[in-house]
């Protein structure tokens, strides 16, 4: 059985589009520049920690729920 671990760029994506919301609307939101949202959209730059709170909290959301909308 392998698993594989959660895109969390990916999940990014899919939360944005669930909560019809924008990049930049988001990155307002959690006080970071419009081209780190971007590279974290795009998996350039990896979500964890603090950031993945922020980011969680911001879409309404638990961690857990955020991160399982990466998973395939």
């Amino acid at each position: 059985m392998s698993t594989t671990a959660p895109d969390v760029a990916k999940a990014l994506r899919v939360a944005l589009a669930m909560r019809n919301m924008k990049r930049q609307d988001l990155a307002a939101k959690i006080c970071i520049s419009v081209n780190h949202m971007s590279r974290l959209a795009t998996g350039s730059v990896s979500l964890q920690g603090e950031l993945m709170n922020k980011v969680a909290a911001a879409l309404d959301m638990k961690v857990s729920e955020f991160v399982a909308l990466g998973e395939d």
